[in-house]
């Protein structure tokens, strides 16, 4: 087992766990190198970081981005970043007033089913980025105490809020206005960091695509690719693998971990398998592919 998770969410974004909990799992888990990947917030970071070395873990400063190329959307992570950058944190700025429109439209979709909830009342649950999943934590307080409760927050998640691509019935569900890859790419290595694309599978399930759109990634200045991942398969881990030696490409392995038991399937920390890979980590340690 590698004793890394470079992907890892807490209550900043859509997790359940402090950052300070979360180290003290990774912690129990045997793990050395972790990084705390929350989505378009870096408020957990410092937490993390005085966690780790509390607990002897090494912190890598991560995000995640959420990104559109042709009509798609894609995830980057972002390593090494200057979180005191202007240009990041106007970037950030910027596109969270996007979240919040889409946010309020989905609230405004369940009116029409009979819900009520407010966005104020949604706002209150948020102690870094908006997401969907702070309207099912207001509909469902009480789901962490009860089994029942968190079954009907996990049904009541998958029919109104997530999308069709990803199993859903998205009834309630509104689109979110991204910023295109090209400009996450461009804000990550203006903050000074690397930046990697996350689950290349989470909506695009053809292998030939994947092999394709990396390959258009890359000239757009892509650094990395996350090719151990908790879903993928060996098939597919083999294929990112070797798209990342073919293309001087460096590696991220990661569990996309959020929560015990909570709205999507369980995906534990360092839950990802290796299939015998030996990923190209060398940038964790500063050493740097020419590019």
């Amino acid at each position: 087992m590698l004793k890394i998770d470079l992907h890892l969410h807490s209550h900043y974004s859509d997790g359940g766990l402090s950052p300070e909990n979360l180290l003290q799992k990774c912690k129990d888990c045997g793990l050395e190198t972790v990084s705390l990947t929350d989505h378009e917030s870096a408020g957990g970071i410092l937490g993390a970081e005085e966690a780790g070395k509390t607990l002897g873990i090494r912190v890598i400063p991560g995000m995640e981005f959420a990104a559109a190329f042709q009509g798609k959307e894609h995830h980057i992570l972002g390593y090494f970043m200057d979180f005191g950058n202007s240009k990041l944190a106007e970037f950030l700025n910027t596109w969270k007033e996007t979240k919040i429109t889409q946010i309020k439209a989905i609230i405004k979709n369940l009116e029409g089913f009979g819900f009520k909830i407010s966005f104020e009342e949604v706002s209150a649950q948020v102690r870094g980025s908006l997401d969907r999943y702070h309207i099912a934590l207001a509909m469902f307080p009480n789901a962490d105490k009860s089994a029942e409760e968190l079954q009907k927050r996990k049904d009541f998640f998958k029919k109104f809020l997530f999308e069709k691509s990803v199993g859903g019935e998205a009834l309630a569900f509104a689109e979110r206005e991204k910023p295109d890859l090209q400009s996450v790419i461009g804000v990550i290595h203006g903050a000074r960091g690397l930046a990697f694309w996350a689950h290349p599978f989470y909506k695009i399930k053809n292998m030939a695509a994947i092999q394709d759109l990396a390959l258009v990634f890359r000239k757009m200045g892509l650094d990395g690719v996350e090719t151990l991942y908790s879903h993928h398969s060996q098939e597919r881990s083999l294929l990112l693998h070797k798209i990342t030696q073919d293309n001087l490409m460096y590696e991220s392995c990661g569990s996309d971990f959020h929560r015990d038991n909570g709205l999507t399937p369980v995906r534990q920390i360092a839950s990802f398998q290796t299939f015998g890979i030996e990923p190209n980590l060398s940038w964790i340690d500063g050493s740097r592919n020419e590019s």
